[in-house]
């Protein structure tokens, strides 16, 4: 009895798939067995050449060391310092907390400027130490690429910021770190004092100016006769100057105001008196803030928090003899297997062609 075509079809699928797996089966197992052939004629190459590739790399090696010693050695010195909160020292005292973010970042911007640059690189001879003849064109890049390289800042995670210095000379890296942290105040407080000063200077122009004008007010306060029906507006502004007068706030030309709404009270003389004392209050702004400028010039600026100074340190950074020693090594195991497979599959291929 014949089974239905399905099954028939189901029958001939699993026998050839059995007959796929079969071929795969020995395909994998085929290159399994050369797979292992390469691996062990390529440990017999190195077994054989052993003793080649450890010659060539003690030669790696041995130029690592060498060059290690003729690289010029590198110290490195640290400090950290922390901003202030504020640039003003009665602020300070009043909230004596370290500065934020935003304070350490513009703290490392004062680092980083052009005039601390170059007042570490003239007290310390910079452009001597690093070798640089001023007669070349490039001079100035070459100074400022070393100065970057060697110089850096950075903001921690405690919102603090750690100055490095790398030099030849451990002495060296610490009196430049010392010096940074030294300098960064006295340059914070010019920086600081330089724009009070041309603030005040725009108030010493702008004050006389109004100062006329307001004079120039009063005077025209002073001309202005007697007009009808205006009275009941001067008694009003009569209460308002009286009242000022008992809270103490008298100001300059009341007295002369009292006596115009008196006995030549008018409606232009109440536009004037309000012109004259809006004017006069941007005086007085002008003359408080003034005085506050000049408070804050006067006043002591306040200094960083100096967190670690820098100490002399004599180990040096680099270069390291053994990161130098351990990447010889392995660039010189590297090119021995090169060269040893290389050679090894070049005679083989004359051999063929013989």
């Amino acid at each position: 009895k014949k089974f239905p075509l399905i099954f028939q079809i189901q029958q001939r699928t699993i026998l050839n798939y059995g007959r796929s797996n079969s071929s795969i089966l020995l395909y994998l197992k085929k290159k399994h067995v050369e797979e292992e052939a390469v691996n062990q004629h390529l440990i017999q190459i190195i077994f054989k050449n052993r003793f080649k590739i450890l010659i060539i790399m003690g030669l790696f090696i041995a130029g690592a060391a060498g060059v290690t010693f003729l690289i010029p050695k590198k110290y490195i010195a640290y400090g950290v310092v922390y901003p202030t909160n504020s640039n003003s020292i009665k602020d300070i005292a009043e909230n004596p907390d370290f500065g934020f973010e935003a304070q350490a970042d513009r703290l490392i911007q004062l680092f980083e400027s052009e005039k601390m640059r170059n007042a570490i690189i003239e007290k310390f001879d910079l452009i001597t130490y690093y070798d640089l003849d001023t007669t070349n064109e490039g001079w100035h890049y070459d100074l400022s690429k070393n100065y970057t390289d060697d110089i850096h800042f950075s903001r921690t995670k405690y919102l603090s910021v750690a100055i490095e210095a790398k030099m030849k000379d451990p002495k060296l890296a610490a009196d430049v770190v010392n010096a940074l942290m030294n300098k960064i105040d006295s340059l914070r407080a010019e920086l600081f004092r330089e724009n009070l000063v041309r603030l005040e200077q725009e108030y010493e122009r702008k004050i006389p100016v109004q100062e006329e004008l307001v004079d120039s007010l009063l005077g025209a306060i002073q001309l202005l006769e007697e007009e009808p029906g205006a009275r009941i507006f001067a008694e009003r502004r009569l209460k308002q100057i009286e009242q000022a007068e008992e809270d103490g706030s008298f100001q300059y030309g009341d007295m002369l105001i009292k006596e115009k709404l008196r006995n030549h009270p008018g409606f232009v003389l109440e536009k004037t008196i309000e012109a004259y004392y809006r004017e006069l209050g941007i005086l007085n702004t002008l003359k408080d803030d003034e005085k506050k400028t000049r408070d804050a010039i006067e006043l002591p600026f306040p200094n960083v928090y100096k967190i670690s100074e820098a100490e002399i340190d004599r180990k040096k950074v680099s270069p390291s003899l053994k990161t130098n020693v351990l990447l010889g090594g392995f660039l010189g195991l590297l090119s021995a297997l090169a060269f040893v497979i290389l050679t090894t599959q070049w005679k083989s291929l004359r051999k063929r062609l013989q």
